[in-house]
């Protein structure tokens, strides 16, 4: 018997204005409303999207009715994508990503609807005499329904949301979920889930019983969010055999060197992994990898960092290959700069990773396979956001294109530092130090030390002794061998005042 039941759409709370008389005081009263929808959601061009809403509330101490209300989306633009902006800013305030509340908000038109009609059920008076309401005014209505809304849904809010008007609803028999399971020593163990901190079980469950899969998470030490946020991404993940399937790719993760403590987050970030074959698709990618100089015991960090490396097919795991050996990479260095960043397997080539190496040609870097070589990091920016905003920074301070080149060539890393909160800041500062500009070319790695730790209270140490001390002398030794170097410098300027001290006594002897 299934353990999931769908009843009616209830709004938690609303406030109505139907029924009023120019002048009279708004009633605040509480809503229940069934929600009816009449018409489609996909329309041919220039054909009218027209959501008809038949709504039956009841009122307390009110009484019963009906009201029959149309939306014009025509009509509705603007208020639509406030309702859209203020749900979706409403999600991220409540600890969801970005990812997830722009991909909720895409996929609720409905829901944007239903908003809509609540602006409407609250203002009817304003709208029939045709004005417009202020984004304070919407935000004043729709956030608190949203927040009654996630106080009831907890984490599993976009769902209810994307799933309007068929809420999921919580298990018939109670708040609480649970399984049975067997420890090492042959206890028997107690698993209990909180329904509201795991909604995206809902549907995945039997008379309040956990999935098998979920409890052998739950045993592994993952979390309720984290096997929430699993279940979400990839509900295939709930109904695996643990033994089948689950076990078998551990035991091969397990295999490749990886910890059993990195198990949940190995999940976490890539469930998908759990459905592939071990004999079929894993041990054959993994093999591939290692015959172009992936190292094995290089693997447990990268499974940690980007399992999804093993669930790529060979043939776009070969185009990347052949990229890196395209821009220069020699082959028996391809491995390493796949193992310290894995991530570029899954970018695309077109339309990211030739156009990355066009650009650097076109600005004077002939061997990009350097700059890889020295930070594959570099291949993840954004050439728009990330690499071109640095490279213009460099040029506006008035730096020639060909300098930008070396300095680039250096330090690669350059290319991922803000250049609002990292870059000009160091800029302003280094100003202050009156060195020459050059010296930048020589030391580009200035930038990446700390300009509150590091740079700032050094400079103040040698300014004040007044020594003068090259960019890389300053910064590049530990804490411990810039005293080491500090004291041979006082010791020396000692040494020197005591030589003059008695070639003036000698002096003065003498005459």
């Amino acid at each position: 018997m299934s353990c999931i039941c769908r009843p009616a759409w209830a709004i938690p709370k609303v406030y109505s204005g139907r029924g009023q008389r120019g002048g009279e005081p708004k009633q605040h009263v509480k809503l229940n409303w069934a929600i009816t929808w009449k018409g489609t959601l996909t329309c041919s061009n220039g054909a009218t999207k027209l959501y008809k809403i038949s709504a039956v509330r009841t009122v307390e101490d009110v009484g019963e009715g009906t009201s029959e209300f149309s939306l014009d989306w025509r009509h509705l633009v603007g208020e639509r994508e406030e309702a859209k902006g203020i749900l979706s800013q409403f999600l991220r305030s409540r600890g969801f990503s970005s990812a997830v509340a722009s991909r909720t908000v895409k996929n609720a038109t409905l829901f944007t609807a239903h908003l809509l009609s609540l602006l409407h059920s609250e203002h009817r008076a304003r709208y029939l005499a045709g004005e417009e309401l202020a984004t304070e005014e919407i935000r004043a209505t729709l956030l608190p329904y949203l927040e009654t809304l996630a106080s009831k849904y907890g984490r599993g809010t976009p769902d209810v949301i994307t799933s309007f008007p068929e809420v999921p609803s919580l298990w018939a028999g109670g708040d609480v979920l649970y399984s049975v399971t067997t420890d090492s020593a042959g206890e028997e163990k107690v698993i209990e889930v909180n329904i509201a901190d795991c909604p995206a079980l809902l549907g995945h469950c039997t008379d309040g019983k956990l999935p098998p899969a979920v409890s052998y998470c739950l045993s592994i030490g993952m979390s309720s969010e984290q096997v929430n946020d699993v279940i979400q991404r990839f509900p295939a993940f709930a109904h695996y055999s643990v033994e089948g399937r689950i076990m078998r790719v551990i035991e091969y993760i397990l295999d490749l060197g990886c910890s059993p403590s990195t198990i949940p987050k190995i999940i976490t970030k890539r469930p998908q992994l759990f459905g592939c074959s071990v004999e079929e698709n894993l041990k054959p990618t993994a093999r591939f990898l290692e015959s172009n100089g992936i190292e094995a015991e290089r693997w447990a960090k990268i499974m940690v960092n980007f399992p999804q490396i093993l669930t790529y097919s060979l043939t776009k795991l070969q185009l990347v290959i052949d990229y890196l050996l395209e821009i220069g990479i020699p082959r028996q260095t391809v491995g390493r700069v796949l193992s310290r960043f894995p991530h570029l397997v899954g970018y695309s080539l077109d339309a990211k990773l030739r156009p990355m190496a066009e650009y650097f040609k076109m600005i004077g870097i002939r061997d990009f396979s350097l700059v890889v070589i020295r930070s594959p990091q570099t291949l993840g920016l954004s050439l728009e956001k990330n690499i071109k905003c640095t490279v213009d920074f460099f040029l506006g301070l008035g730096y020639s294109i060909e300098e930008v080149a070396v300095l680039v060539n250096r330090f690669p890393q350059i290319l991922g530092l803000n250049v609002e909160k990292n870059l000009l800041p160091k800029w302003k500062y280094f100003s202050k130090m009156r060195r020459k500009q050059s010296e930048l070319i020589d030391f580009p790695q200035y930038f990446g030390y700390s300009l509150e730790n590091r740079i700032q209270p050094r400079h103040a140490i040698v300014n004040q002794r007044g020594y003068f001390w090259t960019l890389n002398r300053m910064l590049s030794t530990t804490e411990k061998g810039f005293q080491e170097h500090l004291k041979r410098c006082d010791d020396a300027v000692a040494a020197a005042a005591r030589i003059r001290e008695e070639a003036e006594a000698a002096e003065g002897a003498e005459a």
